[in-house]
This record gives C-alpha cells, sequence and structure tokens, in this order.
C-alpha cells in the first residue's frame, strides 16, 4: 500500500512523506493475508492501477 500511495502522490504532485503503519488486529490480518479480496465469480474490472493513474486529470 505505501508503494501505491506514493505513486498516486507522485501523479498528482501531492508532496510529503509517505510512513507505512500497520493495521493491528483483526482488521490488519484480514488485509495482509488478502481475505479481504474478491472471492470466485466476483465481476473484477479490467483496468490496472498503472491505467487508472495514466487517466488522472493533470
Amino acid at each position: 500500500m505505501p508503494d501505491m500511495v506514493r505513486r498516486y502522490a507522485r501523479a498528482t504532485g501531492a508532496r510529503g512523506v509517505v510512513v507505512p503503519v500497520p493495521l493491528p488486529g483483526r482488521q490488519g490480518r484480514a488485509f495482509r493475508d488478502g481475505s479481504l479480496t474478491a472471492g470466485p465469480g466476483a465481476d473484477l474490472g479490467t483496468q490496472t492501477f498503472d491505467q487508472w493513474l495514466a487517466a488522472l486529470p493533470g
């Protein structure tokens, strides 16, 4: 996630320091282990993060 935030900041011209902060507890574990991602049979988009960044205004 920090890498994505840095890339977004660079694409939008935002300045500042990105500090990774681990989420504790059940919610943090769910983010880390991937259990919050879409399951089998989910409707998924086709646009990548890089494509989304490239389409940002500016």
